[in-house]
């Protein structure tokens, strides 16, 4: 990493030193030309403030090293990718992990691990949902076409089907589109009456939303699936030629390029969080407690925190539940 980049980070923290600083790190195969890493956007909120850098070469880290140790907290995408020039994915978790585990537990504790792919899962519904209560209705029965059934677009078809939204899929290879189809309608509850279905160009459908989660520009001609309350949302970048958003646009139609930022604020917030419940088991004054879901043993005490419980949920009957004291 070159100087100024150095130079900026040290100037983030110094500016930011009232806020919970955090430092995100994800890989990309998407890097052009020479392009190493690039720094993200901060992003500032009332308690914290967030930078990031996303890399195709591990090695860019190493000269932060010391500047990384400073954050109060490394969130680290555990995606596993395969970047160029290699046979075998990256391991961002380990090389991380390796990197700073000689500095102990204090910095350890700082490292909290993501999933940018289900980061953007999340956003997307969650957005879908924001979207249908916008327009006065629910998301339920709604019909929502999602053009590129990779890793993202079929996450989120099982997200959709599983909340009563019937979901139509699109990808050019159709015997693996059908394949992902097939599994996510065996994969749905039994009492889930919604379905997946495979997208055909000559259909007579109307869409609540169309998805463009492919990897390459989409040269489909989506205007006549849509209605009055349709939006059309870019999950990659540039999943919709230029061509076609300007035309969609011209006819009055929401184009949104999703954001994570909803998703980012939360994730923060739960690393951040000292409130989270892990479980737990002590004894203290000679009474056994457990909290956090261990599995209490027959006549331990289910408290709200084991290392300073203060709310007693109940006596464990050793298989998971609590004693009946009728």
């Amino acid at each position: 990493m070159i100087n100024k980049d150095k130079d900026y980070l040290l100037d983030f923290l110094s500016r930011h030193n009232n806020k919970k600083t955090v430092f995100t790190i994800s890989t990309s195969v998407t890097l052009r030309g020479d392009v190493s890493y690039y720094l993200t956007p901060e992003r500032i909120n009332h308690n914290s403030s967030l930078v990031g850098v996303v890399l195709s070469d591990l090695n860019v880290l190493t000269p932060i090293k010391d500047i990384l140790i400073l954050f109060d907290c490394i969130l680290v995408d555990q995606e596993k990718k395969l970047l160029s020039g290699n046979a075998t994915p990256i391991n961002l978790e380990r090389f991380v992990w390796d990197m700073f585990g000689q500095h102990g537990d204090e910095f350890v504790n700082k490292i909290r691990y993501y999933k940018a792919n289900d980061l953007t899962v999340d956003s997307a519904f969650e957005f879908l949902n924001y979207r249908a209560r916008s327009t006065k209705t629910i998301l339920g029965g709604k019909d929502v076409l999602i053009l590129g059934a990779g890793n993202i677009g079929f996450k989120l078809g099982i997200k959709l089907v599983e909340a009563g939204v019937n979901v139509w899929l699109y990808r050019r290879d159709s015997i693996k589109l059908r394949e992902m189809v097939n599994v996510i309608n065996s994969l749905r509850p039994m009492a889930t009456v919604a379905k997946a279905k495979v997208f055909e160009l000559d259909q007579d459908q109307i869409y609540f939303a169309v998805v463009g989660a492919s990897s390459s520009c989409i040269d489909i001609d989506i205007s006549s699936f849509l209605g009055a309350d349709s939006v059309v949302i870019d999950i990659g970048k540039g999943s919709f030629s230029l061509n076609m958003i300007q035309f969609l646009q011209d006819k009055n139609v929401d184009c949104v390029r999703l954001s994570v930022e909803n998703e980012l604020k939360f994730l923060v917030m739960k690393s951040l969080s000292d409130e989270l419940s892990y479980p737990l088991r002590s004894v203290i004054d000679g009474i056994h407690y457990v909290s956090g879901g261990m599995m209490g043993k027959y006549g331990e005490l289910v408290v709200n925190n084991a290392s300073n419980p203060t709310i007693v949920y109940g006596v464990a009957n050793g298989c998971g539940d609590f004693i009946d004291e009728e």
